[in-house]
């Protein structure tokens, strides 16, 4: 399938959509859901039932189906570009190259960069998987209210988390440890189940000689 020329989606943070380095980000809170909702399947066919249960949940109006075709045909209008969004039974898609998606680029770099981590080559997996999170904006899909965002944004979370534990772990290959502690810190602080963080933090702490840390750790 062609896909629009010189387009990008971000969700990993606000919504945005440029084409050509212009910014057609929708506005209107149902386009902005179903645009990134679609976005959750880059070049594949979504169902119009798929959309309804995504965007109202168990408790959609009366004509939602009817109330989709409407958003899409408000979403191309927004977008400024027709063949974005491409009607196919039984529902629509949006024409994304998965390399145009920041999410779907970092998915691929995170998990590049594991796989690099697994196969002894920390110094790749650290460019990785610096280059994978210097994705992140924010939150991923900040200001779309729609129910599937929540389980979305928990999923990419989740992703995210990973992927800074990774890295982490290539960092410290590469003998960074002690750079890393205030880092660590402040993760273990806010993550304080994530074994894998506890754990990374004790190393550094060893080879700065703050011996009394390690233990408290």
């Amino acid at each position: 399938m062609d896909h629009a020329a010189d387009t990008r989606f971000a969700v990993l943070g606000p919504l945005a959509v440029t084409v050509a380095g212009r910014d057609v980000t929708p506005r209107a809170p149902h386009e902005r859901s179903l645009l990134a909702f679609l976005l959750t399947a880059p070049d594949r066919v979504v169902s119009v039932a798929e959309i309804v249960s995504a965007l109202w949940g168990e408790d959609p109006p009366r004509r939602a189906e009817q109330a989709v075709h409407v958003y899409v045909s408000r979403l191309r209008r927004s977008l400024g570009e027709a063949s974005l969004i491409v009607t196919r039974a039984p529902g629509y898609l949006v024409a994304a190259d998965p390399e145009d998606v920041d999410a779907a680029r970092f998915e691929a770099a995170a998990a590049a960069g594991r796989a690099a981590l697994r196969g002894g080559e920390p110094r790749r997996a650290a460019t990785l998987l610096h280059d994978a999170l210097g994705l992140w904006r924010g939150g991923p899909l900040d200001g779309v209210p729609a129910p599937f965002a929540e389980a979305e944004r928990t999923r990419l979370d989740e992703l995210r988390l990973g992927a800074l534990a990774d890295r982490i772990d290539a960092d410290l290959a590469l003998g960074r440890g002690p750079e890393l502690v205030p880092e660590l810190d402040a993760l273990t602080a806010r993550y304080q189940q994530r074994d894998q963080l506890w754990r990374d933090l004790v190393n550094p702490l060893h080879q700065g000689e703050r011996h009394v840390d390690p233990l408290a750790a």
